[in-house]
């Protein structure tokens, strides 16, 4: 199950990500694009994360040390259950988390 708002993402939808071979926005000729630059804002705003940044490292990094990284940063410190980036607690154990939301 997807949300509507994903499914009608004009993101996920274009069509020039569609024609990369990784499916990511960093192999675009056009990244970062208008409408990820105000996703991006929303996100480092609300969130206080870069999806244009996270991008540039998944491209830098390379897919396995990239999710490696990430395994280890959305992670609870107390008790190592996944954290959504929109939580700003814990769902597992209720650990608020600095700086979220």
């Amino acid at each position: 199950y997807k949300p509507n708002y994903c499914v009608v993402c004009k993101i996920v939808n274009c069509e020039r990500l569609a024609m990369t071979l990784s499916g990511f926005c960093h192999e675009c000729d056009q990244f970062p694009c208008a409408r990820l630059k105000q996703l991006d804002k929303r996100y480092r705003n609300k969130y206080h994360s870069s999806l244009v940044g996270n991008l540039r490292d998944l491209k830098a990094m390379g897919p396995e040390a990239y999710m490696e990284r990430e395994d280890v940063r959305c992670r609870c410190s107390r008790c190592g259950t996944v954290i959504c980036i929109h939580s700003d607690a814990c769902q597992q154990c209720g650990l608020v988390l600095p700086g979220r939301i």
